[in-house]
């Protein structure tokens, strides 16, 4: 499976859950010009998936247009991390805090 992301907001998500041709029509309209990652591996080649001369990428365009994919709404999340480094013989603990976007994972099945 292709996996991408689009940022949505949780508001939107709200207004929207129950209805599945709202979110596709969502999704096909927006996602040329919204998604992440922007470039992907294949067989350990890196594809641009703007460079539309790529087959990689027109299979991917084309599943979108065609309502092949599937999605899953992501809430918004903090991710603590914790590190610790060791400087003349002190211990010093320090904590990170990511804020992750609230989004929808956008799900492709792989191209053959």
């Amino acid at each position: 499976m292709y996996i991408f992301f689009m940022d949505v907001s949780p508001r939107w998500w709200i207004n929207h859950r129950s209805s599945n041709e709202k979110i596709t029509k969502y999704v096909m309209d927006k996602f040329g010009r919204d998604y992440y990652p922007r470039t992907i591996f294949q067989s350990r080649k890196e594809v641009d998936l703007d460079d539309m001369d790529n087959s990689l990428s027109r299979y991917i365009r084309s599943e979108i247009g065609n309502c092949e994919f599937s999605f899953e709404f992501l809430p918004e999340e903090e991710i603590h991390k914790s590190h610790y480094t060791i400087r003349n013989g002190n211990v010093i603990f320090e904590n990170n805090l990511r804020k992750q976007n609230a989004r929808l994972k956008i799900s492709i099945k792989v191209y053959n």
